[in-house]
């Protein structure tokens, strides 16, 4: 009898996962005839693979035992107990999460992996905070559940695929439908929204728009003139504070008490930050960006755990901000 290789191993391993990983789960039975492996192995496969669960944090396995018949037990591996299908920035399949989870699962066994496992995970983790954003194709905008919105979707980039310009209506808040000329780019998925990045015809300014605010369908049409440079919005997606930032480039300094300082150094973040713990435990991040509107939003999260630095401009911007806070909750007589 020939030997199984590791990879076969993991091959098999997967191919069980995946059974019963379905809504239903599978029974051993049906395990065995879907992928030929004998149901004996089958069992082994199951029981070597929850023993390799030191601490629940693994690969878990339900089993839904019928008391008449055990053959008919169903085993289940829970989605929502997969750490790795809950990071929707990595965009992973299925398969892929539970590949993920079994590798993890079997490392975590091994004392001597289990550091190298741990610090994976953990950086796997943070990864997720600054990769919230999928580049949509037809394929996946296909899949869309918002009926409207994957309309709108499909024909920019059918547009796109053209080579042609869009005619697009627009709804701003506060603001009356405007009319649009544009050269699309690319649609993108950010923060659970849908965004549409584009040119502005014929001076090429470059725009992001909420795709939610989209009256009707956007029409495709041949441009005549000559068309701008394109712009290279996916660098916008490596800035520290979200992929709408067109602003001039801000070079920020943000001292954070030592609480808030090191929540951020847990944070795994791009090039564009550097943080520095002080002999105080204050913590000092130097950010980059081109977003005034996120970096604005971020350090306002922090309320007063955060005092910006520089530049002088945006310390008064966020001084005014706190101000009209402060304003808003004024006692009142009159109330």
């Amino acid at each position: 009898m020939a030997q199984i290789s590791q990879i076969d191993i993991l091959s098999r391993t997967l191919q069980i996962i995946r059974l019963m990983a379905r809504d239903e789960g599978a029974t051993v039975t049906e395990m065995s005839r879907e992928t030929g492996i004998d149901r004996w192995t089958v069992r082994d496969m199951i029981d070597r693979m929850e023993n390799f669960n030191p601490d629940g944090k693994g690969l878990y396995i339900e089993e839904s035992v019928d008391p008449g018949d055990r053959r008919q037990t169903r085993y289940k591996v829970p989605k929502e107990h997969l750490w790795t299908l809950t990071l929707p920035g990595m965009n992973l399949s299925d398969d892929e999460a539970l590949l993920l989870a079994l590798m993890f699962n079997q490392g975590l066994s091994s004392p001597d992996l289990q550091d190298s496992v741990m610090g994976l995970r953990k950086k796997l983790n943070m990864f997720r905070n600054f990769k919230e954003y999928e580049v949509l194709n037809l394929s996946s905008a296909r899949k869309i559940t918002t009926k409207d919105t994957q309309k709108v979707i499909v024909a920019i980039l059918n547009a796109m695929r053209d080579g042609r310009c869009i005619n697009f209506s627009y709804k701003p808040v506060r603001r009356d439908v405007t009319e649009y000329q544009l050269m699309p780019l690319g649609v993108f998925r950010y923060d659970n929204g849908f965004y549409l990045a584009a040119q502005k015809l014929p001076d090429g300014e470059y725009r992001s728009f909420g795709l939610e605010r989209v009256v009707g369908i956007p029409e495709a049409f041949d441009y005549g003139g000559t068309l701008p440079e394109r712009y290279n919005y996916e660098e916008l997606f490596n800035d520290p504070f979200g992929p709408f930032g067109h602003d001039r480039e801000i070079n920020a300094v943000l001292k954070f008490d030592s609480f808030h300082g090191f929540y951020n150094l847990e944070k795994n973040w791009p090039d564009a930050v550097s943080i520095e713990v002080q002999p105080d435990e204050s913590v000092i991040m130097r950010a980059r960006t081109r977003s005034y509107s996120g970096i604005r939003k971020y350090i306002l999260g922090f309320g007063t755990g955060v005092e910006v630095l520089e530049p002088e401009w945006l310390r008064n911007a966020i001084r005014d901000w706190h101000q009209k806070a402060a304003d808003m909750y004024k006692d009142n007589e009159d109330v």
